[in-house]
């Protein structure tokens, strides 16, 4: 079995009776329309990212305040609650907040358009694609900096939410537990998540490209990754005491409840093929440490 194959059953399986779950426990409600947490969950999942691919069609994909400010309700209700993040949000204009995030999906959705045969898209073969899209996303994720209030973790959100738009190529939600379970007990324990740009854009991203290459799934993409991950972590995190009374019913060994199980050899040789050849002595020159809003 591949090892994507139990992150892929987690996201199908798992992640609807995790978020059904954590929204018994919460009565609280979201948004003018009242919503519960599994309200909202639905609500980021499909019906936001559906109005998304209908504005794109008309050539205006971006996001009103209010969207942006039920997003990071979401974000905080399945996450670390961060009481300076909504207030920050809030500050943004409308008008501000609307171009930002066009320009900003305007850079990746522009160069996905560019891409002909998408369903191939993630063939080892085309790693000067692949070296692309990473170059594209991290534009995108820069543009959305702009708006204050957010960092690595919310404009990869935004960011996700292309997924009706490119099912294949919508980058990953950059999530703490999936970020743990796919990164840091992978590679490298003991070490804690620093919630930044460097994470997001030379680890998460390149792994998941990584596994993708691997793989002839049409079905699994960076977003089922991303759930299936933070599915099993916050199963293994939690089952004796907030999830405790969810019965997973999956099949899947205990290992690989801890962390993702990748021949991390096979993810250096993807990632030094897919850097640019103009750029060969940037990876060897550290980056000045800088804080950024999650």
């Amino acid at each position: 079995m591949h090892p994507a194959d139990n992150v892929k059953l987690a996201a199908k399986s798992l992640y609807p009776l995790i978020k059904e779950e954590l929204s018994k426990q919460n009565d609280k409600v979201y948004g003018k329309a009242n919503m519960s947490m599994l309200d909202l969950d639905n609500w980021k999942n499909g019906e936001l990212p559906e109005l998304l691919k209908a504005r794109h069609e008309k050539k205006d994909c971006k996001l009103t305040k209010d969207e942006l400010v039920l997003l990071l309700d979401w974000k905080l209700a399945f996450g670390v609650y961060r009481p300076s993040l909504p207030k920050l949000i809030k500050s943004n204009t409308e008008e501000n907040i609307e171009r930002v995030t066009k320009e900003g999906f305007s850079i990746f959705l522009n160069f996905t358009k560019s891409i002909d045969e998408k369903d191939n898209f993630w063939e080892a073969k085309k790693q000067d694609l692949h070296g692309q899209y990473i170059d594209n996303v991290k534009k995108s994720i820069k543009k959305f900096y702009e708006l204050k209030g957010v960092g690595p973790a919310t404009a990869s959100l935004i960011l996700s939410l292309t997924s009706k738009i490119e099912p294949i190529m919508a980058p990953p939600f950059f999530s703490d537990e999936s970020f743990i379970y796919f990164i840091l007990e992978a590679q490298r324990p003991e070490t804690k998540i620093k919630y930044n740009f460097k994470e997001y854009c030379d680890e998460y991203i390149p792994l998941f490209v990584s596994v993708l290459c691997e793989t002839s799934d049409h079905d699994l993409n960076m977003n089922v990754l991303e759930k299936g991950g933070w599915a099993l972590k916050m199963y293994d995190i939690h089952r004796s005491d907030t999830l405790c009374d969810i019965k997973s019913g999956l099949d899947i060994e205990e290992k690989y409840l801890k962390f993702f199980h990748w021949n991390k050899r096979k993810q250096e040789q993807n990632k030094t093929e897919n850097d640019h050849q103009d750029k060969p002595a940037e990876k060897l020159q550290p980056k000045k440490k800088r804080k950024t809003s999650k």
